[in-house]
């Protein structure tokens, strides 16, 4: 490729710079990033699918570098429609890496570079950009990314080349259910950790029946069949059909008085795009929060204070907000991306450090050796500290079991965006789903 093509920061290591559903809205959040000190742009066309980025380490430590650079590829939407969330993963994985290198970014005397590839949030984009990753860069380990439907593509190429991809923030469940194989681990969560987060708490709290509303496609129609799965795992009964309605809807309240007919205790939502705040006010106008407990997912923090400002008093399962794990390495992560970009850590951020915290650790274990053999054995059954505490890889799927966080969203216009109230948080065992790798 011409060296026009192609971004030209080149060097050591990038410091600064879901996941499976659409975005809900934004239509008023302001920036939340503001650096405070200047960074490579997030930003990237079709003729520069990868870029490593010229950022220099802090002086924490002296670097130890023997051996041969340690090339990381990653694979994130810098481009598309998910770019936000892969600004999170990029500047998370480095800052893991360097959290788990001490300042050094040097594994076994083998200096860690980082090249970032553009997916655009597309499979055919992803896969090109992995393959010139291999080809022009050698890269040796990858890790990706905020689309499932990307990161499943992205599992069949590292397979095929025999390197070891972890995944995170992606959220599908078959990433490590039946589309498992050997090479692929995560350090995101699954949707069966959200509901099982959520179920339980429901159960215990509300009572056992349960009634859904999601739009009436693809994403909605797979969602209500996780929620029912996990429902029905935990004794829960549902009072009625789940209830559809076109993406496009705007006036919810035939849905929604048919929730409230079915004589459920707790009300799941899901959707996302338009409609997202009609749906929750016509909720909070119907006072439905009143009779019944209101259920769903929360994003990131950019949505939250963008369209959730009718959503008060609904709760949900949460992966990670930077005001709720009490743990050293939550400590240093949000002190050091305050300073670093003027705000705290988004709800992406923690995963992907954690992902550069796993592979640092994994290589240390084989001496700075990606041989993916090894490598799969360090990592299978790994366990570490992340910014949410313990997290462990099971070795039957590569599953990640982590600290899960049941919330109320309390409010949508705090300033230091302290959203949540902590409802419960659950241990990582308690979230466990059962391995069900094909």
């Amino acid at each position: 490729m011409a060296a026009s093509a192609r971004w030209s920061l080149i060097v050591l290591v990038l410091l600064f710079v879901a996941a499976c559903a659409p975005l809900p809205p934004v239509p008023t959040a302001p920036s939340l990033s503001t650096p405070s000190v200047q960074t490579a742009q997030m930003t990237a066309t079709p003729a520069a699918p990868s870029v490593t980025l010229n950022i220099p380490p802090p002086a924490l430590a002296t670097p130890v570098a023997t051996g041969k650079p340690l090339v990381v590829g990653q694979l994130t939407d810098v481009s598309g429609s998910l770019k936000r969330y892969g600004e999170m993963e990029v500047r998370g994985f480095a800052m893991g890496v360097e959290y788990a290198t001490q300042g050094t970014y040097v594994v076994a005397g083998r200096p860690i570079k980082i090249v970032v590839g553009d997916t655009a949030g597309m499979s055919e984009t992803a896969v090109a950009a992995m393959h010139r990753l291999l080809k022009e860069d050698s890269a040796e380990v990858f890790q990706c990314c905020a689309s499932s439907s990307v990161a499943t593509v992205l599992q069949d190429v590292a397979q095929q080349a025999k390197k070891v991809l972890i995944v995170d923030p992606a959220v599908s469940s078959d990433i490590t259910g039946k589309n498992f194989n050997r090479y692929t681990f995560r350090t995101s969560r699954t949707m069966d950790q959200d509901t099982l987060t959520a179920v339980s708490y429901l159960i215990k709290n509300a009572g056992t029946g349960f009634v859904q509303l999601a739009p009436d496609d693809t994403f909605g129609r797979s969602s209500t069949a996780a929620w029912r799965k996990c429902v029905e795992m935990q004794a829960g009964k549902f009072m009625a059909e789940d209830i559809y309605a076109s993406p496009d809807t705007t006036d919810f309240t035939p849905y929604l008085k048919r929730a409230l007919d079915s004589k459920a205790r707790s009300l799941i939502v899901t959707w996302a795009g338009p409609g997202f705040e009609q749906l929750f006010q016509q909720i909070s106008d119907m006072g439905l929060t009143k009779q019944m407990t209101v259920a769903t997912i929360f994003g990131d923090n950019a949505s939250i204070r963008g369209a959730y400002g009718n959503a008060v008093d609904v709760v949900g399962p949460l992966v990670y907000h930077y005001s709720l794990p009490k743990t050293p390495v939550n400590d240093w992560l949000v002190t050091q991306h305050q300073r670093r970009f003027g705000s705290p850590p988004d709800i992406y951020t923690a995963g992907a450090m954690t992902a550069g915290i796993a592979l640092v650790e994994a290589l240390k274990k084989t001496s700075g050796d990606t041989d993916a053999d090894k490598l799969i054995a360090a990592l299978e059954g790994l366990s570490l500290d992340g910014p949410k505490g313990k997290l462990s890889i099971r070795p039957e799927d590569h599953l990640a079991l982590q600290p899960m966080y049941m919330v109320r969203l309390k409010s949508t216009t705090d300033p230091q965006l302290r959203f949540f109230e902590l409802l419960e948080e659950k241990k990582p065992e308690m979230t466990a789903p059962p391995v069900s790798k094909k």
